[in-house]
C-alpha cells in the first residue's frame, strides 16, 4: 500500500466514531423475513481479488467477484408469501425495472437477459457518494418509481428471481462513489478478511443476520428418484405420497458444505425397518449441495404408516446439521 493509503486506512479506523452518524449510512435490514419461512444469506461480497473467493469471516460463502450479499428464502414456493424488500436508508431512487419473469436461469437462452442480468431492481442514492441497490425482485412487486423520496424500511418490492438468478434471493449492493462496500466489514480499504473493522449496519441488522457458515436450505421426502433441479423447481413442495410410488426417497439440501465433512442419512419404515442408509463425504467446498438415499418399490404397494428420515452433518466430532423429517402413506 502506497503512503496515501496507509493515511486513508489509518483515518477511517481512527475515526469511526466520530464519521460513522455523519458520512456513513447506518443501514437496516433490506429484508423482512417472517421468522417461519429462515431466510439466510447464501452468499457474501467477495473479499479475494483473484480467481478464489473469501467472504469476510474468510469462508466460502461467495463466489468470483460477488458484488453483493444475497438474501435468499430456503425454498421456490416460499416466493409465493410475498417476502418484503425494504429500503435500508432513506433515500431518492434513481433506477427502477420491472416486467421480468421469475425463472431459473439456467432454464433460459442467457442471452434473452443480456444487460439485465440485475433482473428487476430498486436503486437508492442515500447521498455523500453511496448507493444501494436491490436486484432480483420478484415481477409486478416493484412498488416505487424514479425520483421518489423513499425513507428506512419502505416497501421497495418483494424477494423474486429474475435476471440471472438460480434460486429465489435478493442481491442487496452497497457502493461508494461506485466502488463496492461490503456492509459487513465498512469503507476502510485492503482489510483482511477477520478483521471485521466497522458494519455499516444497524445494531439490529447484526442481530438479525448472524454468520453461519454451513446449514440446511430444505429437507423431505420424494415418490421417485429425486434430482437437484426438480427440487429447486418445488415438484416436491408439500408433496402426498402413495402406496403406488414407484420409488420413496429422504432428500436433504445444504449450504456451505466443507472438505472432510462427512454426511449420514436413513430412512425407516413404519415397524422401523432401515430401508436405507448411507455415508459419504465431500470432495471440496460447496455453496449448495443435494444429497439424498432411497429405495425402488418392490412389486406390492408401501406399507402404510409413518416413514422417517434423518440426516446428520459431521465435521470431526461435532454434528453441524441434524434434520429429523417424517411423511405418512395412508391406505387407498
Amino acid at each position: 500500500m502506497n503512503k496515501s493509503g496507509i493515511l486513508l486506512s489509518l483515518a477511517l479506523l481512527v475515526g469511526v466514531a466520530a464519521t460513522r452518524a455523519g458520512e456513513w449510512p447506518v443501514l437496516e435490514s433490506p429484508v423482512v423475513c417472517p421468522p417461519e419461512i429462515g431466510c439466510l444469506i447464501q452468499k457474501y461480497v467477495d473479499g479475494d481479488a483473484g480467481p478464489d473467493t473469501v467472504d469476510y469471516r474468510c469462508g466460502r460463502l461467495s463466489s468470483p467477484a460477488h458484488r453483493g450479499t444475497d438474501f435468499r428464502l430456503p425454498r421456490l414456493a416460499d416466493m409465493a408469501r410475498g417476502v418484503a424488500v425494504v429500503a435500508a436508508a432513506a433515500g431518492v431512487v434513481t433506477a427502477v425495472r420491472d416486467g421480468m419473469d421469475d425463472i431459473n436461469v439456467n432454464d433460459i437462452d442467457r442471452d434473452t437477459i443480456k444487460g439485465r442480468d440485475a433482473g428487476n431492481l430498486v436503486m437508492i442514492d442515500h447521498g455523500g457518494g453511496w448507493d444501494t441497490t436491490y436486484a432480483h425482485l420478484r415481477k409486478g412487486t416493484v412498488a416505487v418509481a424514479v425520483g421518489e423520496t423513499v425513507s428506512t424500511g419502505q416497501r421497495l418490492g418483494e424477494i423474486g428471481m429474475s435476471g440471472a438468478a438460480e434460486f429465489p434471493h435478493v442481491h442487496f449492493g452497497v457502493r461508494l462513489k461506485k466502488t463496492v462496500v461490503d456492509p459487513f466489514v465498512g469503507p476502510a480499504p485492503l482489510r483482511p478478511c477477520g478483521v471485521l473493522g466497522a458494519p455499516l449496519w444497524s445494531a439490529a441488522a447484526v442481530a438479525a443476520w448472524p454468520y453461519v457458515p454451513t446449514g440446511l436450505l430444505d429437507a423431505g421426502f420424494a415418490g421417485e428418484v429425486p434430482s437437484a433441479e426438480r427440487l429447486r423447481a418445488g415438484v416436491f413442495a408439500d408433496i402426498r405420497l402413495s402406496e403406488d410410488a414407484p420409488a420413496l426417497a429422504f432428500w436433504v439440501e445444504l449450504f456451505g458444505v466443507q472438505p472432510d465433512d462427512i454426511a449420514w442419512a436413513r430412512m425407516t419404515a413404519p415397524d422401523g425397518t432401515v430401508l436405507a442408509e448411507r455415508l459419504q463425504g465431500f470432495d471440496g467446498h460447496l455453496a449448495r449441495s443435494f444429497r439424498f438415499i432411497g429405495k425402488h418399490r418392490g412389486g406390492g404397494p408401501w406399507p402404510t404408516g409413518i416413514y422417517r428420515g434423518a440426516f446428520e452433518l459431521r465435521r470431526g466430532d461435532a454434528v453441524v446439521v441434524r434434520v429429523d423429517r417424517e411423511v405418512e402413506i395412508n391406505g387407498r
